[in-house]
C-alpha cells in the first residue's frame, strides 16, 4: 500500500508543479484528456500488478475504501463554478460539475451500505461504480466536444480550454484518472473475487477438483460398497 501512496504522491508534486508552472496551457484540452486516458491505464496496470502480488495490498477494506476515495469527485464541482461565471461551456460544465458531486456526496453512503461487514460486494456495488464510469466519458465526451468551435457545438471563445490550466487541469491529469482507476481497480476485485469463490466451490474432495460426474461416481461406489457390507453381515 505504501508503494502506491508513495507513486500518487509523486504523480500529484509532478503535476501539479507543472501546472504551477504553466506548462500544460500550450495543449488543447482534448490532448491534456488523451493523456490522462494513458495515465489512467498505466496506474491501473500499476495497481493491478500490487494486488496480485500481495493479496492484501488494500486490506479487507478494499472495497470500501476505494468507493470512498470517489469523494474526490467533489472537486469537479469547480467546473459548475466556472461555467456560471462563463468561463466553460455549459454542455461541458453542467454535466461533469452535477455527475462529479452526485457520486462525491454519495461515495460514503454507498461504501457503507454496498460493502458487507467482512468486504464484500452487495447488490448495487458493480451498478454504482459501472455509472460512475459512464459519467467520467460524459464528461470526457463532452470536453472534447466542446474543445474547439471546429466541432459547431460551441462560440469561439467559450472553449473547454481553461481545463489546460491551474486549477482545472488537475482534473484531466490527476483527479479524472485517479478516481477512472479506483472505479476499475474496485470492479476488477469484485470479479476476481467472484473468479475465486467459483475455483473453491468446485475443490469439494479432499481439496481436489472434481466434476459432478466424479461426484456422482463416487457416491454410487460408496452405495455400491455400503450395500455389499450389508450383505457380509
Amino acid at each position: 500500500m505504501s508503494v502506491a501512496i508513495l507513486a500518487i504522491a509523486v504523480w500529484l508534486t509532478v503535476v501539479l508543479t507543472m501546472s504551477l508552472r504553466g506548462q500544460f496551457e500550450e495543449y488543447g484540452a482534448a490532448n491534456l484528456f488523451g493523456i490522462g486516458a494513458y495515465l489512467s491505464c498505466g496506474g491501473f496496470v500499476g495497481m493491478r500488478v500490487l494486488a496480485l502480488k500481495s493479496p492484501r495490498f488494500l486490506g479487507s477494506h478494499g472495497l470500501r475504501s476505494l468507493t470512498r476515495l470517489q469523494i474526490l469527485r467533489l472537486y469537479g464541482s469547480l467546473a459548475l463554478v466556472l461555467g456560471a461565471m462563463g468561463l466553460l461551456p455549459k454542455l461541458f460544465a453542467i454535466p461533469t460539475g452535477v455527475i462529479d458531486v452526485c457520486f462525491a456526496v454519495t461515495a460514503l453512503p454507498a461504501a457503507a451500505r454496498l460493502v458487507s461487514r467482512d468486504g464484500y460486494a452487495r447488490r448495487g456495488f458493480v451498478a454504482w461504480h459501472v455509472a460512475g464510469l459512464a459519467g467520467l466519458g460524459v464528461s470526457v465526451a463532452t470536453a472534447i466536444l466542446t474543445s474547439t468551435p471546429a466541432y459547431g457545438v460551441v462560440s469561439r471563445h467559450i472553449t473547454s480550454q481553461p481545463m489546460s490550466m491551474f486549477p482545472m487541469c488537475l482534473v484531466p491529469l490527476f483527479i479524472g484518472p485517479l478516481v477512472l482507476i479506483f472505479h476499475l481497480e474496485a470492479l476488477a476485485q469484485v470479479f476476481g473475487n467472484r473468479r475465486a469463490t467459483s475455483r473453491e466451490n468446485g475443490t469439494t474432495f479432499h481439496g481436489l477438483d472434481v466434476s459432478h460426474s466424479d461426484s456422482r461416481t463416487h457416491g454410487r461406489a460408496g452405495i455400491s460398497s455400503r450395500a455389499r457390507w450389508l450383505t457380509h453381515r
